[in-house]
């Protein structure tokens, strides 16, 4: 896993293994739900659970060992309701995530959108 250094513009290697082991490195399944209020679902994760969840890409997000096997205690004991759920094993994405930080999508607000058009570039073509 390469990152780049900001500091004198070169990369830095940070994590060197097979595929495998470094997905086993990340430890957790990531569990993905959809509700009516995400707030209330990251503090019934918090205090039921003491699982400290995220908004990403639109959906309330956390990484629980054998996400599969606790999806059922989720519906039982969070007391909000739950319009979807989903689970997935780590992937290299995942691995690249746990050592650059959150995601592009995160970093404009969950938007997900691409780059936007630089509007000043297009009135300035039409002036001419």
């Amino acid at each position: 896993m390469v990152r780049p250094n900001r500091d004198h513009g070169s990369r830095d290697i940070v994590a060197l293994d097979s595929p495998e082991t470094l997905k086993a490195g990340v430890g957790t399944d990531r569990v993905t739900i959809h509700t009516d209020d995400d707030q209330a679902t990251i503090a019934a994760l918090r205090e039921r659970f003491g699982i400290e969840a995220k908004v990403s890409e639109g959906a309330v997000t956390f990484g629980v060992p054998g996400g599969e096997e606790f999806v059922p205690r989720l519906f039982a004991e969070l007391g909000v309701p739950i319009r979807a759920v989903s689970v997935s094993r780590p992937t290299l994405d995942d691995v690249f995530m746990s050592f650059t930080g959150p995601s592009i999508r995160d970093a404009r607000g969950g938007q997900g959108q691409g780059p936007q058009p630089d509007h000043d570039a297009d009135d300035e073509r039409r002036a001419r």
